[in-house]
């Protein structure tokens, strides 16, 4: 474990209590799921987590980074600051990553092990020497890797029970540069897991087995922490709804004292510089379920020998990690949230709350105030997020919009404490008429030299408010403005409320490539607004030839990045050299996308030569996107349609639980976000036994932009399992532009459908009864008293991979387990239950 570490306990406070410890929320939750965190020494400090998220703090944890950038988008596991520069981190497939410059740079380090793995826990003592533990892939066997030179180089240490009994490591901890332990579980011939210490007294060279625990007291150990060469605290999980015990050696590991069954499943432990120890969990209701939302934190003054809790009054916390910065302890959560605990002071503040409700005008000023006594500082939050900036006792909105509605209240501290006040539920509504764009970039398309080409952009103006709005003229401004004109409306108009109105542009292209141009609508509204217009201009062909002319990326998650190279997808099929002068993105999501190279302009193709296209797709809201990618000559454009879908939840959309025999149908619809018509010739790719029952409009058709085709599917299981099917539009788009004019796919395998239908119903129905939290973040309980002697467990994700498959060694008895989900990456699950040749299933969702 860490000479330094945490749990995650979040603290607000809202009156002054006389306490010697002082718990406060540095960091809100709501981002990517924090998994890690670690200090050297008192300042510097690292925190790791999912998608390649990393964070940094230089002040002892009071105030972190936002996300570093790392090489990878993988989900980290562990994180060891070696020193306020040096940090070395390890993802979840035990891949190793390591920063010299406090995080500036980041550079893979080969881990030592032939293939993937997945990693559980690292620790480097101050010596350097250090490990990571974990277990193969096939769950079979642990994985010890070893540095002697704090994480620049790794090798794989033997396992003293490779090939010997099924087993893993879960908790590792280097105390000096000879002692160290590791924890985890080891499956004995009746097939229990119970509790498995290894030590070493080498560095780590080798490892020999100290202790297995009792088949009476099965369960897995998770954490571990020396106090000293031959003092051992561990902690962990339990099956069978028995409470986990809380561990103590004095021996070096040989034997261990049960201290108490805490109520609680431990995930972490450190030690600070005073010989304090901290070691947090989740806890777990007198029942023995789990109960998310509460914490178990203890500390401990003299080796472990005695514990005491800690309290906290704040609700819904995840344990994950922590550590200690100097005498303060940091911790992470699930949730992105960090937290911080202080030896405190106390001196009460003394404020007057915000009015419960308030209402303003759209485009008015809105003043919210607060007065407190005794307060050193004012964070205001919106919908519990802080507002950047708003660090006074007054918070001002001008020009007020709509999404600013939402409830206030501000956090104010005075070094001690903190005071959060009532919630201020402030409405933001329009008094008249209000202007709202249908669309704030377009790009109109290809224009020839000297030519003109019209584009009416329907319903782009909408009136939203009371009222009737009069646009009184629309001004064409920017670099561009000579080529661009509004045709029709001319002059001033009126759109009455809850109407919209066409807007018809003339374009002129002056010289080859891409122009742009600002139209600024002024009305009699509070919201003057803009719409961003591009069209690209050519003088005839490019002189290029595009291998492709639409790239589809597919769902990827906010946050994470997806790249592809199109090869030799910039040819010139001429007789004569061709000059490259910008490639750029325009339309509606152009912000979506970004080159994955510096090119260095101009590029000279000569005859019959090519060159790779390399791009990203890289999307930072949800949502289907779309835009073009153009790639301007001396002589005209080139444009490929790229596209790509940021899911907000799960991708997947499950039928449920279908029996064998039965059928199911459901509804998807398809939103047509290109911005133009296209035909829509069918559906394809659907899979049997998946059918199409019915489409609306009827196939082929002409869809117009932001129009839906609702596709009705059914289901007729014929045997048991998990199925999983894409749905494809095969479209054309319109002749005589240089994107459009063979077969396509739209949306790919973006949609799928998921089903795990059941063999024999049994007296409980085919539902699972209990499947609870849900959604999860740590662990997940299942239960169901209708189904006995159930024999195995399964976790399938929407793609229908098996990604938990484990046999439940319980004897008779009623349906109760519970299962970790932790390193599951979030997303739309199932778990199933098999017992005696009956099958019964439930989705559930990871944070």
């Amino acid at each position: 474990m860490k000479r330094l570490l945490a749990i995650l306990v979040l603290l607000a406070s809202f009156a002054c209590i006389p306490v010697q410890a002082q718990w406060k929320v540095v960091v809100e939750g709501g981002s990517f799921a924090l998994v890690d965190v670690s200090f050297a020494g008192e300042t510097a400090g690292y925190a790791v987590g999912v998608y390649g998220t990393v964070r940094r703090s230089v002040d002892g944890g009071k105030t972190w980074s936002e996300r570093l950038t790392v090489p990878t988008t993988d989900d980290f596991r562990a994180v060891q600051a070696v020193s306020p520069d040096i940090a070395v981190a390890v993802t979840r497939d035990g891949d190793i990553w390591r920063t010299t410059n406090g995080g500036a740079s980041w550079r893979a380090i080969p881990s030592g092990h032939p293939e993937s793995f997945m990693a559980m826990e690292m620790d480097i003592s101050p010596s350097g020497v250090g490990l990571i533990v974990g277990m193969t892939a096939d769950w079979n066997d642990g994985v010890i890797l070893r540095t002697t030179d704090a994480g620049l180089t790794w090798t794989e240490v033997v396992d003293p029970l490779r090939g010997q009994r099924a087993h893993l490591y879960r908790g590792a901890d280097m105390f000096d540069a000879g002692h160290g332990c590791i924890v985890g579980s080891v499956v004995l011939a009746s097939g229990v897991d119970v509790h498995l210490v290894c030590t070493t007294d080498d560095g780590g060279a080798t490892w020999t087995v100290a202790y297995e625990g009792p088949r009476e007291r099965p369960g897995f150990l998770t954490s571990v922490i020396m106090t000293s060469k031959s003092d051992i605290v561990a902690g962990g999980e339990s099956l069978l709804s028995i409470p986990p015990p809380l561990l103590r050696s004095t021996d070096g590991g040989r034997t261990f004292v049960v201290l108490g069954h805490q109520a609680g499943t431990f995930v972490d432990a450190a030690m600070g510089p005073s010989g304090e120890i901290a070691l947090a969990g989740n806890k777990v209701m007198e029942e023995g379920h789990i109960a998310f939302g509460r914490h178990t934190f203890l500390t401990s003054k003299d080796r472990g020998a005695t514990w005491s809790p800690a309290t906290s009054t704040l609700p819904n916390l995840q344990a994950v990690a922590l550590d200690f910065a100097g005498s303060a302890i940091v911790v992470v959560g699930a949730d992105g949230m960090i937290v911080r605990r202080t030896e405190g002071c106390i001196a009460p503040v003394v404020t007057t709350d915000l009015p419960g409700t308030r209402k303003g005008a759209i485009g008015s000023r809105i003043e919210l105030g607060v007065a407190a006594t005794g307060a050193t500082s004012f964070q205001w939050r919106k919908d519990l997020v802080p507002i950047y900036d708003a660090t006074k006792p007054h918070y001002v909105i001008e020009n007020a919009r709509r999404s600013d509605s939402g409830q206030y209240d501000v956090v104010i501290g005075n070094g001690c404490s903190d005071v959060q006040t009532v919630m201020c539920m402030l409405t933001v509504e329009p008094d008249r008429g209000l202007l709202r764009l249908a669309r704030r970039v377009v790009d109109i398309g290809v224009v020839n030299i000297g030519q003109a080409l019209d584009r009416t952009l329907g319903g782009i103006l909408e009136n939203e408010g009371v009222s009737a709005l009069t646009v009184r003229n629309i001004a064409v401004e920017g670099p561009d403005a000579a080529g661009l004109a509004v045709v029709t409306p001319d002059g001033s108009f009126r759109i009455e409320a809850g109407a919209a109105s066409d807007v018809e542009f003339r374009a002129t292209a002056t010289h080859a490539g891409i122009h742009r141009a600002h139209c600024v609508i002024a009305n009699d509204g509070p919201i003057v607004d803009t719409i961003t217009v591009t069209w690209c201009g050519t003088s005839g062909a490019s002189g290029l030839q595009s291998r492709v002319g639409h790239v589809f990326f597919g769902a990827i998650p906010a946050g994470r990045t997806r790249d592809t190279v199109l090869p030799g997808q910039l040819y010139n099929g001429t007789d004569r050299r061709v000059m490259i002068t910008s490639v750029d993105f325009v339309g509606d999501d152009y912000d979506q996308f970004a080159l994955s190279e510096t090119l260095e302009l101009p590029i000279v193709l000569g005859p019959g030569m090519s060159r790779d296209l390399l791009f990203r797709y890289d999307p930072r809201r949800g949502g289907a996107h779309n835009a073009w990618l153009v790639v301007t000559t001396s002589a005209g454009v080139e444009r490929l349609h790229v596209g790509g879908i940021c899911p907000i939840g799960s991708t997947g959309v499950p039928f449920g639980t279908v029996a064998v025999g039965g059928s199911a149908e459901m509804v998807l619809t398809f939103k047509h976000n290109v911005n133009m018509e296209m035909t829509v010739n069918g559906i394809e790719g659907v899979v049997a036994p998946f059918t199409i029952v019915d489409v609306v409009p009827r196939l082929p058709a002409v869809v117009q932009a932001d129009e839906r085709i609702e596709v009705r599917i059914r289901f007729t299981p014929e045997q048991e399992g998990t199925h999983a099917s894409a749905l494809r539009l095969s479209f054309v788009l319109p002749d005589g532009d240089v994107y459009s004019t063979s077969k396509r796919t739209l949306y790919g395998d973006a949609v799928r459908v998921t089903t795990v239908e059941e063999g024999r119903p049994h007296p409980g129905g085919n539902t699972l009864a209990d499947v609870h939290p849900n959604p999860a973040s740590d662990i997940l309980r299942i239960a169901d008293a209708s189904i006995v002697d159930a024999t195995s467990l399964t976790i399938i994700d929407i793609l229908g991979r098996i990604v938990v498959d484990r046999p439940i060694v319980r004897g008779a008895g009623v349906l109760d387990e519970t299962v970790s989900v932790q390193a599951l990456p979030p997303g739309l699950y199932t778990v199933m239950v098999s017992a005696a040749g009956r099958t019964a299933a439930r989705s559930f969702v990871k944070r």
